[in-house]
């Protein structure tokens, strides 16, 4: 089936827009990135006002960590859809990869202005003060997110800046929590065992470390 479906696709393509990218999404779903970077760059010549090849584009750019044409392809993505959240979300990523924190932040609020409900961006937010060194609006970005811990991402990165400023205990409460919310997981059982090496409790540790083998092993 899906051999047929790219057959089709390859009959379509010619200047199809839709099926250059959909090709591009087959390439990266079968482990080849730059087959995917060939079909968005035909894309993005095919048509100079297309958004959609330009930010999937920078996308894989910052995976592949090329951050320089990742932002070269973002700034034409900008002149397209400005008002675009997830523009301005990718082009961050694409300045925190290249070290340019103090860019990122300001990519990421503007991200978060123009949509505040995707936990993606508040939490790339709080990565971006912590790289820049401002590790308490880091947290702080994260304890006002209104998905609490419902977002299993954010919740680690508070309980690491947590444990960074020296607060075990509350490192600790919210790797609770993220237990309760996501009993699959095995990253916050795996974390809280950390956190009680850092504090010595080396028998917790040790049963929260069985904990995580055996959810690991599900």
């Amino acid at each position: 089936a899906a051999g047929s479906r790219y057959r089709e696709l390859l009959d379509l393509k010619g200047d199809d827009i839709d099926a250059m990218i959909a090709l591009a999404r087959l390439g990266a779903r079968a482990g080849d990135p730059q087959a995917a970077i060939d079909w968005l760059q035909q894309a993005r010549e095919a048509d100079a006002a297309a958004l959609a090849p330009r930010v999937l584009l920078g996308k894989l750019y910052v995976v592949g960590g090329r951050h320089g044409e990742a932002l070269e392809v973002m700034s034409e993505a900008l002149a397209i859809g400005e008002a675009v959240a997830e523009v301005h979300n990718v082009n961050g990523l694409a300045h925190l990869g290249s070290g340019d924190a103090a860019a990122a932040v300001e990519d990421f609020r503007r991200a978060i202005d123009l949509d505040p409900e995707p936990p993606e961006f508040r939490l790339n937010l709080a990565r971006a003060y912590a790289a820049g060194g401002q590790e308490a609006r880091a947290l702080e970005t994260l304890q006002s997110a209104d998905d609490g811990l419902e977002h299993l991402p954010s919740g680690v990165t508070r309980a690491q800046l947590l444990a960074r400023q020296g607060d075990l205990i509350g490192a600790l409460q919210i790797t609770e929590r993220l237990r309760q919310l996501h009993p699959s997981s095995a990253v916050p059982v795996m974390l809280a065992a950390e956190f009680n090496v850092q504090r010595g409790a080396l028998d917790e540790a040790l049963e929260l470390y069985d904990a995580a083998l055996a959810l690991d092993g599900n």
